[in-house]
């Protein structure tokens, strides 16, 4: 029996998102324009390397009043707030900094080794990190 008589389709399954014609071509599904723009491969920008660069302005736009359409996507549903960052930014040396002096005596290195490894994340992050919502240091749940 052929593939038509047995009630198969003629169209092949590839994948998720992709399926194939009768001459067994792929076919790739619709793209989403932000997906597009960011991997298109378009021109060679330094914001890439350090998001601050893109962020930063938009930032001290938003704290002045002055957000631009732009601006006010990019925040997404969390707005930025310098009250809100300073609590943050002191909650966590709250909390971070002891977990980490103890995350090194626990593992019989110096404490100078638990501050590094508390605030090294945090910087490099901030420099070269793309998503405003993610944890990094010791105590995110991939580093255990």
């Amino acid at each position: 029996r052929t593939a038509m008589e047995s009630g198969a389709s003629s169209s092949k399954d590839l994948g998720p998102g992709m399926s194939g014609s009768n001459n067994g071509e792929a076919t790739p599904p619709e793209l989403d324009p932000e997906w597009q723009k960011v991997y298109a491969g378009g021109k060679f920008q330094v914001s890439s390397l350090f998001p601050p660069l893109t962020w930063v302005p938009a930032y001290l736009r938003t704290m002045r009043g002055k957000a631009t359409e732009e601006d006010t996507a990019a925040m997404g549903s969390l707005p930025y707030s310098a009250k809100g960052d300073a609590i943050a930014g002191l909650t966590v040396g709250v909390m971070l900094v002891p977990q980490c002096l103890a995350f090194a005596l626990l593992a019989g290195l110096p404490v100078k080794i638990g501050l590094y490894a508390s605030m090294g994340p945090l910087v490099t992050y901030a420099l070269f990190g793309t998503i405003r919502q993610l944890q990094v240091g010791p105590t995110a749940l991939m580093s255990l």
